[in-house]
């Protein structure tokens, strides 16, 4: 969900001397491109840190999703 995974394996190929030419998603949350994306859809998503978070201001608990 933050693109993690694909920057370390950008990282992986590129120590690799491989030429990367686009990366594929299902979900592009991305904001900033610097290789070609392609994605089944692309959704802009709002994200805060945590003094401006309006969950965290009300208290609510906080859940991360993902799959680390």
């Amino acid at each position: 969900t933050t693109g993690k995974t694909i920057k370390e394996l950008i990282e992986l190929v590129s120590n690799c001397k491989a030429n990367i030419v686009g990366i594929g998603v299902v979900i592009d949350r991305s904001e900033t491109k610097n290789l070609e994306v392609k994605s089944l859809i692309k959704l802009n998503i709002e994200t805060y840190s945590p003094p401006s978070c309006p969950l965290c201001k009300e208290g609510i608990p906080f859940i991360k999703p993902g799959s680390r």
